[in-house]
Protein backbone atom coordinates (compact mmCIF):
# COMPACT_ATOMS: atom_id res chain seq x y z
CA UNK A 1 0.00 0.00 0.00
CA UNK A 2 2.97 2.35 0.44
CA UNK A 3 3.45 2.57 -3.32
CA UNK A 4 -0.24 3.00 -4.06
CA UNK A 5 -0.80 5.79 -1.50
CA UNK A 6 2.33 7.65 -2.60
CA UNK A 7 1.60 7.47 -6.33
CA UNK A 8 -2.11 8.32 -5.98
CA UNK A 9 -1.25 11.64 -4.34
CA UNK A 10 1.11 12.61 -7.13
CA UNK A 11 -0.05 10.86 -10.31
CA UNK A 12 -3.77 11.45 -9.91
CA UNK A 13 -3.19 14.96 -8.54
CA UNK A 14 -0.42 17.24 -9.73
CA UNK A 15 0.85 15.00 -12.54
CA UNK A 16 -2.67 14.41 -13.84
CA UNK A 17 -3.28 18.18 -13.94
CA UNK A 18 0.04 18.82 -15.72
CA UNK A 19 -0.76 16.28 -18.41
CA UNK A 20 -4.29 17.55 -18.93
CA UNK A 21 -3.02 21.12 -19.20
CA UNK A 22 -0.52 19.96 -21.79
CA UNK A 23 -3.25 18.13 -23.67
CA UNK A 24 -5.36 21.31 -23.86
CA UNK A 25 -2.48 22.99 -25.64
CA UNK A 26 -2.39 20.34 -28.37
CA UNK A 27 -4.28 20.91 -31.62
CA UNK A 28 -4.65 17.30 -32.62
CA UNK A 29 -6.89 14.74 -30.94
CA UNK A 30 -4.39 11.94 -31.67
CA UNK A 31 -1.79 13.61 -29.45
CA UNK A 32 -4.32 14.00 -26.66
CA UNK A 33 -5.23 10.32 -26.92
CA UNK A 34 -1.57 9.37 -26.78
CA UNK A 35 -1.02 11.40 -23.63
CA UNK A 36 -4.15 9.93 -22.05
CA UNK A 37 -2.72 6.48 -22.75
CA UNK A 38 0.50 7.45 -21.00
CA UNK A 39 -1.42 8.65 -17.96
CA UNK A 40 -3.42 5.43 -17.89
CA UNK A 41 -0.17 3.45 -18.13
CA UNK A 42 1.13 5.07 -14.93
CA UNK A 43 -2.17 4.45 -13.15
CA UNK A 44 -2.06 0.79 -14.28
CA UNK A 45 1.53 0.30 -13.17
CA UNK A 46 0.58 1.87 -9.84
CA UNK A 47 -2.11 -0.78 -9.36
CA UNK A 48 0.27 -3.55 -10.36
CA UNK A 49 3.10 -2.46 -8.06
CA UNK A 50 0.83 -1.79 -5.08
CA UNK A 51 0.68 -5.55 -4.44
CA UNK A 52 4.45 -5.80 -3.77
CA UNK A 53 6.43 -4.99 -0.63
CA UNK A 54 9.90 -6.20 -1.74
CA UNK A 55 11.98 -3.65 -3.65
CA UNK A 56 13.43 -6.30 -5.99
CA UNK A 57 9.92 -7.26 -7.10
CA UNK A 58 9.01 -3.62 -7.67
CA UNK A 59 12.13 -2.95 -9.74
CA UNK A 60 11.65 -6.08 -11.84
CA UNK A 61 7.98 -5.37 -12.57
CA UNK A 62 8.60 -1.65 -13.20
CA UNK A 63 11.45 -2.18 -15.68
CA UNK A 64 9.60 -4.93 -17.55
CA UNK A 65 6.37 -2.90 -17.72
CA UNK A 66 8.18 0.18 -19.04
CA UNK A 67 10.01 -1.95 -21.60
CA UNK A 68 6.79 -3.56 -22.83
CA UNK A 69 4.74 -0.35 -22.99
CA UNK A 70 7.29 1.55 -25.04
CA UNK A 71 8.20 -1.39 -27.27
CA UNK A 72 11.79 -1.26 -26.07
CA UNK A 73 14.32 -4.10 -26.14
CA UNK A 74 15.73 -3.37 -22.71
CA UNK A 75 15.09 -1.35 -19.53
CA UNK A 76 17.62 -1.36 -16.71
CA UNK A 77 18.49 0.52 -13.55
CA UNK A 78 22.00 1.55 -12.45
CA UNK A 79 23.33 2.74 -9.10
CA UNK A 80 26.27 5.17 -8.94
CA UNK A 81 28.81 4.64 -6.15
CA UNK A 82 31.77 6.99 -6.52
CA UNK A 83 33.13 6.47 -10.03
CA UNK A 84 31.53 3.03 -10.27
CA UNK A 85 28.24 2.19 -11.99
CA UNK A 86 26.42 -0.98 -10.90
CA UNK A 87 23.65 -2.29 -13.15
CA UNK A 88 21.46 -4.04 -10.59
CA UNK A 89 18.18 -4.65 -12.42
CA UNK A 90 17.91 -5.50 -16.10
CA UNK A 91 14.84 -6.51 -18.12
CA UNK A 92 15.44 -7.49 -21.75
CA UNK A 93 13.90 -9.31 -24.69
CA UNK A 94 14.58 -12.91 -25.65
CA UNK A 95 17.84 -13.17 -27.58
CA UNK A 96 19.55 -10.42 -25.56
CA UNK A 97 21.96 -10.99 -22.66
CA UNK A 98 22.07 -9.49 -19.18
CA UNK A 99 24.18 -6.38 -18.56
CA UNK A 100 24.11 -6.77 -14.77
CA UNK A 101 27.56 -6.03 -13.40
CA UNK A 102 29.98 -3.30 -12.32
CA UNK A 103 31.50 -0.73 -14.67
CA UNK A 104 34.06 2.02 -14.18
CA UNK A 105 32.41 5.34 -14.94
CA UNK A 106 35.74 7.17 -14.97
CA UNK A 107 36.43 5.57 -18.38
CA UNK A 108 33.59 7.61 -19.87
CA UNK A 109 34.20 11.32 -19.03
CA UNK A 110 31.80 12.68 -21.68
CA UNK A 111 28.92 10.56 -20.38
CA UNK A 112 29.82 11.52 -16.79
CA UNK A 113 29.70 15.20 -17.74
CA UNK A 114 26.31 14.77 -19.40
CA UNK A 115 24.80 12.99 -16.38
CA UNK A 116 26.26 15.48 -13.89
CA UNK A 117 24.06 18.16 -15.49
CA UNK A 118 21.26 16.33 -13.68
CA UNK A 119 19.02 16.44 -16.73
CA UNK A 120 17.37 13.55 -18.53
CA UNK A 121 18.43 13.11 -22.12
CA UNK A 122 17.72 10.84 -25.04
CA UNK A 123 19.73 9.63 -28.01
CA UNK A 124 17.89 9.08 -31.27
CA UNK A 125 20.79 7.25 -32.93
CA UNK A 126 23.98 6.32 -31.06
CA UNK A 127 25.94 6.34 -34.31
CA UNK A 128 25.33 10.11 -34.63
CA UNK A 129 25.58 11.35 -31.03
CA UNK A 130 28.38 13.33 -29.38
CA UNK A 131 26.98 12.80 -25.86
CA UNK A 132 28.81 9.51 -25.31
CA UNK A 133 32.44 8.42 -25.35
CA UNK A 134 33.68 6.48 -28.36
CA UNK A 135 34.44 3.27 -26.42
CA UNK A 136 31.08 3.46 -24.61
CA UNK A 137 29.26 3.88 -27.93
CA UNK A 138 31.03 0.76 -29.24
CA UNK A 139 30.02 -1.27 -26.17
CA UNK A 140 26.40 -0.15 -26.46
CA UNK A 141 26.26 -0.95 -30.18
CA UNK A 142 27.71 -4.41 -29.48
CA UNK A 143 24.77 -4.93 -27.09
CA UNK A 144 22.20 -3.80 -29.72
CA UNK A 145 21.54 -0.45 -28.02
CA UNK A 146 21.06 2.03 -30.88
CA UNK A 147 18.71 4.57 -29.31
CA UNK A 148 18.06 5.18 -25.62
CA UNK A 149 16.40 7.38 -23.04
CA UNK A 150 18.42 8.05 -19.86
CA UNK A 151 16.64 9.27 -16.71
CA UNK A 152 18.84 10.28 -13.74
CA UNK A 153 17.53 9.60 -10.22
CA UNK A 154 18.18 12.40 -7.73
CA UNK A 155 18.82 11.85 -4.03
CA UNK A 156 19.42 14.99 -1.96
CA UNK A 157 20.24 16.91 -5.15
CA UNK A 158 22.87 14.34 -6.17
CA UNK A 159 22.60 11.71 -8.90
CA UNK A 160 22.35 8.33 -7.17
CA UNK A 161 21.49 6.28 -10.26
CA UNK A 162 19.60 6.26 -13.54
CA UNK A 163 17.08 4.32 -15.59
CA UNK A 164 17.89 3.45 -19.20
CA UNK A 165 15.31 2.44 -21.81
CA UNK A 166 16.77 1.32 -25.12
CA UNK A 167 15.80 0.13 -28.59
CA UNK A 168 17.84 -1.70 -31.23
CA UNK A 169 16.96 0.84 -33.94
CA UNK A 170 16.85 4.66 -34.20
CA UNK A 171 13.89 6.18 -32.35
CA UNK A 172 12.35 9.61 -31.69
CA UNK A 173 11.63 10.07 -27.98
CA UNK A 174 8.55 12.21 -27.41
CA UNK A 175 8.93 14.99 -24.82
CA UNK A 176 5.83 13.82 -22.99
CA UNK A 177 7.30 10.31 -22.79
CA UNK A 178 10.41 11.79 -21.22
CA UNK A 179 8.47 13.88 -18.73
CA UNK A 180 6.21 11.04 -17.61
CA UNK A 181 9.00 8.50 -17.28
CA UNK A 182 11.15 10.91 -15.31
CA UNK A 183 8.38 11.60 -12.80
CA UNK A 184 7.50 7.92 -12.48
CA UNK A 185 11.13 6.80 -12.12
CA UNK A 186 11.79 9.25 -9.30
CA UNK A 187 8.52 8.26 -7.59
CA UNK A 188 9.48 4.59 -7.76
CA UNK A 189 12.86 5.47 -6.27
CA UNK A 190 11.31 7.42 -3.37
CA UNK A 191 8.92 4.60 -2.53
CA UNK A 192 11.75 2.06 -2.67
CA UNK A 193 13.78 4.16 -0.24
CA UNK A 194 10.88 3.97 2.22
CA UNK A 195 10.59 0.19 1.74
CA UNK A 196 14.35 -0.25 2.19
CA UNK A 197 14.21 1.62 5.50
CA UNK A 198 11.30 -0.51 6.73
CA UNK A 199 12.94 -3.74 5.58
CA UNK A 200 16.22 -2.64 7.14
CA UNK A 201 14.53 -2.12 10.51
CA UNK A 202 12.89 -5.54 10.31
CA UNK A 203 16.16 -7.24 9.35
CA UNK A 204 17.99 -5.54 12.23
CA UNK A 205 15.34 -6.83 14.63
CA UNK A 206 15.74 -10.34 13.18
CA UNK A 207 19.52 -10.06 13.46
CA UNK A 208 19.49 -9.09 17.15
CA UNK A 209 16.94 -11.82 17.84
CA UNK A 210 19.33 -14.29 16.22
CA UNK A 211 22.28 -12.87 18.15
CA UNK A 212 20.46 -13.32 21.46
CA UNK A 213 19.54 -16.88 20.47
CA UNK A 214 23.14 -17.72 19.50
CA UNK A 215 24.57 -16.19 22.69
CA UNK A 216 22.04 -17.76 25.04
CA UNK A 217 22.87 -21.40 24.26
CA UNK A 218 26.65 -21.33 24.92
CA UNK A 219 26.18 -19.11 27.99
CA UNK A 220 23.60 -21.53 29.40
CA UNK A 221 25.93 -24.49 28.78
CA UNK A 222 28.84 -22.65 30.41
CA UNK A 223 26.73 -21.92 33.49
CA UNK A 224 25.55 -25.54 33.78
CA UNK A 225 29.05 -26.88 33.23
CA UNK A 226 30.60 -24.71 35.95
CA UNK A 227 27.90 -25.80 38.44
CA UNK A 228 28.51 -29.47 37.55
CA UNK A 229 32.26 -29.06 38.06
CA UNK A 230 31.62 -28.16 41.70
CA UNK A 231 29.50 -31.26 42.28
CA UNK A 232 31.94 -33.83 40.80
CA UNK A 233 35.27 -32.72 42.28
CA UNK A 234 36.44 -36.32 42.71
CA UNK A 235 35.46 -37.63 39.26
CA UNK A 236 38.39 -36.65 37.01
CA UNK A 237 36.95 -38.39 33.94
CA UNK A 238 33.65 -36.49 34.10
CA UNK A 239 35.50 -33.25 34.77
CA UNK A 240 37.50 -33.74 31.58
CA UNK A 241 34.30 -34.26 29.57
CA UNK A 242 32.86 -31.05 30.99
CA UNK A 243 36.08 -29.14 30.22
CA UNK A 244 35.84 -30.30 26.59
CA UNK A 245 32.24 -29.07 26.42
CA UNK A 246 33.16 -25.75 28.02
CA UNK A 247 35.98 -25.27 25.52
CA UNK A 248 33.57 -25.82 22.61
CA UNK A 249 31.17 -23.23 24.02
CA UNK A 250 33.97 -20.71 24.53
CA UNK A 251 35.07 -21.29 20.91
CA UNK A 252 31.51 -20.65 19.77
CA UNK A 253 31.32 -17.40 21.74
CA UNK A 254 34.67 -16.35 20.27
CA UNK A 255 33.36 -16.92 16.73
CA UNK A 256 30.28 -14.81 17.46
CA UNK A 257 32.37 -11.95 18.84
CA UNK A 258 34.68 -12.22 15.81
CA UNK A 259 31.63 -11.90 13.52
CA UNK A 260 30.47 -8.79 15.38
CA UNK A 261 33.94 -7.29 15.08
CA UNK A 262 33.97 -8.01 11.33
CA UNK A 263 30.66 -6.15 10.95
CA UNK A 264 32.14 -3.10 12.69
CA UNK A 265 35.35 -3.15 10.62
CA UNK A 266 33.56 -3.61 7.28
CA UNK A 267 30.72 -1.11 7.84
CA UNK A 268 33.15 1.57 9.06
CA UNK A 269 35.47 0.91 6.11
CA UNK A 270 38.47 0.15 8.32
CA UNK A 271 39.75 -2.86 6.36
CA UNK A 272 43.34 -2.53 5.12
CA UNK A 273 43.93 -3.76 1.58
CA UNK A 274 47.32 -4.62 0.09
CA UNK A 275 46.87 -4.69 -3.68
CA UNK A 276 49.34 -6.48 -5.93
CA UNK A 277 49.37 -8.19 -9.32
CA UNK A 278 47.78 -11.63 -8.91
CA UNK A 279 47.49 -14.51 -11.38
CA UNK A 280 44.04 -16.05 -10.86
CA UNK A 281 44.84 -19.55 -12.18
CA UNK A 282 47.49 -19.99 -9.49
CA UNK A 283 45.34 -18.45 -6.75
CA UNK A 284 42.28 -20.63 -7.47
CA UNK A 285 44.37 -23.77 -7.84
CA UNK A 286 45.90 -23.20 -4.39
CA UNK A 287 42.52 -22.56 -2.74
CA UNK A 288 40.81 -25.57 -4.31
CA UNK A 289 43.79 -27.83 -3.57
CA UNK A 290 43.56 -26.87 0.11
CA UNK A 291 39.81 -27.65 0.10
CA UNK A 292 39.88 -31.16 -1.41
CA UNK A 293 40.38 -32.97 1.90
CA UNK A 294 37.65 -30.92 3.58
CA UNK A 295 35.12 -31.70 0.82
CA UNK A 296 36.01 -35.40 0.85
CA UNK A 297 34.44 -35.67 4.31
CA UNK A 298 31.00 -35.54 2.63
CA UNK A 299 32.20 -37.24 -0.56
CA UNK A 300 31.47 -34.01 -2.47
CA UNK A 301 33.12 -33.79 -5.89
CA UNK A 302 35.13 -30.54 -6.14
CA UNK A 303 35.94 -29.76 -9.77
CA UNK A 304 38.22 -26.95 -11.03
CA UNK A 305 38.33 -25.75 -14.64
CA UNK A 306 40.97 -23.17 -15.62
CA UNK A 307 41.74 -21.44 -18.94
CA UNK A 308 44.94 -22.13 -20.86
CA UNK A 309 46.15 -18.54 -20.63
CA UNK A 310 47.14 -16.59 -17.53
CA UNK A 311 44.71 -13.98 -16.15
CA UNK A 312 46.13 -11.14 -14.05
CA UNK A 313 44.20 -8.80 -11.77
CA UNK A 314 45.07 -6.18 -9.19
CA UNK A 315 43.99 -7.58 -5.85
CA UNK A 316 44.59 -8.30 -2.19
CA UNK A 317 45.54 -11.98 -2.06
CA UNK A 318 44.45 -12.54 1.55
CA UNK A 319 41.05 -10.91 1.00
CA UNK A 320 40.35 -12.78 -2.25
CA UNK A 321 41.23 -16.08 -0.57
CA UNK A 322 38.74 -15.09 2.14
CA UNK A 323 36.08 -14.49 -0.56
CA UNK A 324 36.55 -17.83 -2.37
CA UNK A 325 36.86 -19.85 0.83
CA UNK A 326 33.69 -18.29 2.21
CA UNK A 327 31.73 -19.23 -0.92
CA UNK A 328 33.21 -22.75 -0.92
CA UNK A 329 32.31 -23.15 2.76
CA UNK A 330 28.70 -22.23 1.98
CA UNK A 331 28.68 -24.68 -0.92
CA UNK A 332 30.02 -27.41 1.40
CA UNK A 333 27.48 -26.59 4.11
CA UNK A 334 24.42 -26.63 1.84
CA UNK A 335 25.39 -29.39 -0.62
CA UNK A 336 24.32 -32.93 0.37
CA UNK A 337 26.69 -35.90 0.59
CA UNK A 338 27.99 -37.09 -2.81
CA UNK A 339 26.97 -33.78 -4.40
CA UNK A 340 29.16 -31.64 -6.68
CA UNK A 341 30.77 -28.20 -6.63
CA UNK A 342 32.24 -26.70 -9.81
CA UNK A 343 34.76 -23.83 -9.86
CA UNK A 344 35.31 -22.27 -13.30
CA UNK A 345 37.55 -19.38 -14.35
CA UNK A 346 37.31 -17.70 -17.74
CA UNK A 347 38.01 -14.37 -19.43
CA UNK A 348 35.32 -12.16 -20.99
CA UNK A 349 37.13 -10.44 -23.86
CA UNK A 350 34.29 -7.98 -24.51
CA UNK A 351 34.30 -6.47 -21.00
CA UNK A 352 37.94 -7.39 -20.27
CA UNK A 353 36.92 -9.04 -17.02
CA UNK A 354 37.79 -12.26 -15.24
CA UNK A 355 34.70 -14.39 -14.51
CA UNK A 356 34.80 -16.80 -11.55
CA UNK A 357 31.83 -19.15 -11.27
CA UNK A 358 31.24 -21.37 -8.22
CA UNK A 359 28.25 -23.65 -8.73
CA UNK A 360 26.91 -26.35 -6.40
CA UNK A 361 24.16 -28.98 -6.45
CA UNK A 362 22.87 -27.92 -3.03
CA UNK A 363 19.59 -26.69 -1.66
CA UNK A 364 19.34 -23.53 -3.77
CA UNK A 365 18.05 -20.03 -2.96
CA UNK A 366 14.47 -18.69 -3.27
CA UNK A 367 14.17 -16.24 -6.17
CA UNK A 368 13.08 -13.37 -3.90
CA UNK A 369 16.39 -13.59 -1.99
CA UNK A 370 18.83 -13.82 -4.91
CA UNK A 371 19.82 -10.15 -4.71
CA UNK A 372 19.28 -9.47 -1.01
CA UNK A 373 21.45 -12.34 0.29
CA UNK A 374 24.48 -10.06 -0.02
CA UNK A 375 23.01 -7.51 2.37
CA UNK A 376 23.78 -7.26 6.07
CA UNK A 377 21.35 -9.11 8.40
CA UNK A 378 19.92 -11.28 5.57
CA UNK A 379 19.97 -15.08 5.96
CA UNK A 380 18.47 -17.80 3.80
CA UNK A 381 15.94 -19.87 5.71
CA UNK A 382 14.82 -19.58 9.30
CA UNK A 383 17.05 -17.30 11.35
CA UNK A 384 17.06 -19.75 14.25
CA UNK A 385 17.59 -22.91 12.25
CA UNK A 386 20.52 -25.09 13.23
CA UNK A 387 23.73 -23.93 11.58
CA UNK A 388 27.45 -24.40 11.88
CA UNK A 389 27.73 -21.22 13.95
CA UNK A 390 28.15 -17.55 13.16
CA UNK A 391 25.67 -14.84 12.30
CA UNK A 392 25.37 -15.34 8.56
CA UNK A 393 27.33 -12.23 7.56
CA UNK A 394 29.75 -14.01 5.20
CA UNK A 395 28.19 -12.99 1.87
CA UNK A 396 27.90 -9.37 2.98
CA UNK A 397 31.65 -9.35 3.67
CA UNK A 398 32.27 -11.09 0.33
CA UNK A 399 30.31 -8.39 -1.52
CA UNK A 400 32.16 -5.55 0.23
CA UNK A 401 35.59 -7.07 -0.57
CA UNK A 402 34.61 -7.55 -4.23
CA UNK A 403 33.44 -3.92 -4.42
CA UNK A 404 36.85 -2.77 -3.15
CA UNK A 405 38.36 -4.71 -6.09
CA UNK A 406 36.05 -2.74 -8.47
CA UNK A 407 34.22 -5.99 -9.23
CA UNK A 408 30.73 -7.41 -8.80
CA UNK A 409 29.04 -10.58 -7.57
CA UNK A 410 25.62 -12.06 -8.27
CA UNK A 411 23.71 -15.22 -7.35
CA UNK A 412 21.75 -17.52 -9.65
CA UNK A 413 19.41 -20.33 -8.59
CA UNK A 414 16.30 -22.07 -9.89
CA UNK A 415 14.94 -22.42 -6.34
CA UNK A 416 14.76 -25.05 -3.62
CA UNK A 417 16.85 -28.14 -4.28
CA UNK A 418 18.22 -26.78 -7.58
CA UNK A 419 21.66 -25.62 -6.43
CA UNK A 420 23.27 -22.18 -6.47
CA UNK A 421 25.79 -20.44 -8.69
CA UNK A 422 27.76 -17.39 -7.54
CA UNK A 423 29.46 -15.38 -10.28
CA UNK A 424 32.27 -12.94 -9.54
CA UNK A 425 33.51 -10.42 -12.11
CA UNK A 426 36.89 -8.71 -11.64
CA UNK A 427 38.66 -6.22 -13.96
CA UNK A 428 41.74 -7.61 -15.72
CA UNK A 429 44.97 -5.60 -15.86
Amino acid sequence: MIFKDYINKTVKGDLSMDIRNDIKKQDHMSVANKNEQLLQFIVDINNKLSTFSEFNDIYNVATKSIMDFFGANRCFYCEIIGDTVIICHDSYRKGFTSLIGTYQFSKYPICMSTLQKKEMFFIKNIHDTNLLDKNLKLNLINNNIISCLIIPIKKEENISGFFVISKSKPNDWDNMNVKLLSVMANQIWNVLEIIKLKNGSRLKADFFSLLCHELRNPLLNLSLGLNLMDSIEDDKKEQEKIRTTLKRQVDQLTRLVDDLFKIIVITQDKVDYKFENLELNILLEEIVQDSYLYFSRKKIKLDLKLPDKEIYIKGDKFRLIQVIENILNNAFKFTPDKGSVFVVLKKDDLSNKAIISIKDTGRGIPSNLLESIFELYVRVGNNHEKSSGGLGIGLYIVKEIIKKHKGSIKALSDGDGMGTELIIELPII
